[in-house]
């Protein structure tokens, strides 16, 4: 499973609590730095909104396509757009 990580707070706190002529920490620096890198997009957020008012299908909000359907139970709300990715739930405060 990959996980990505901002390294810069981690780099900062080793250097704020250690002495940076510390070879050890020098050592985890350089370790940190050694990693391997992704290039990961942002991730994009959105929400289910109906069509239109009193509707049964639902569109995203990020890319405004309709999402699935069941003819037996409905809209499905799903946790991601099936179109664009958005990770849905994102509520406007």
């Amino acid at each position: 499973m990959s996980r990505f990580i901002d390294v810069e707070p981690l780099r900062e706190d080793i250097l704020y609590e250690n002495d940076f002529e510390n070879h050890i920490v020098n050592h985890y620096l350089n370790m940190i730095d050694a990693v391997p890198t992704a290039d990961v997009e942002p991730m994009i957020h959105g929400r289910w909104i109906p069509v239109y008012e009193g509707a049964s299908t639902c569109e995203c909000s990020a890319c405004r396509k309709v999402g699935f359907k069941d003819s037996d139970f409905g809209f499905i709300e799903s946790n991601y757009c099936p179109e664009c990715g958005a990770k849905m739930g994102w509520k406007e405060e």
